[in-house]
């Protein structure tokens, strides 16, 4: 998953992602801050979870998400690196599927098989 926390320069931070992402930057959203609510204005959405208010905007390939708010650039900030995890933990999952297609008895390590290999 690829996104960017651009820094607008007055305090205002605008998340850009892949509107395929979606599913990914929603579910993020909801681990961190709960449910959300959305209104459709036109081509604009506003969104609202943990308590603020923020424009979802799609505009050619890209969807960004901007707060209106300062404590809200604040969340956006915080959830930058919960979405970098996410794709950390689905391209580790993509990776062990791979080798076990190749190598059948692969399991990827836990504590459990580092201990009985100790």
């Amino acid at each position: 998953m690829a996104t960017e926390l651009v820094e607008l320069g007055n305090g205002m931070v605008s998340l850009e992602f892949d509107p395929g992402d979606a599913p990914d930057v929603k579910a993020a959203i909801k681990r961190l801050y709960g449910a959300w609510t959305s209104e459709k204005h036109g081509v604009d959405t506003t969104l609202r979870f943990g308590g603020e208010q923020f424009v979802l905007m799609q505009e050619w390939d890209e969807a960004a998400i901007l707060p209106l708010s300062m404590a809200g650039a604040e969340m956006l900030r915080v959830l930058k690196p919960s979405l970098a995890d996410t794709a950390l933990f689905e391209s580790t999952m993509e990776l062990s599927r791979a080798v076990r297609e190749v190598q059948p008895e692969f399991r990827p390590p836990n504590d459990k098989n580092l201990k009985s290999a100790g």
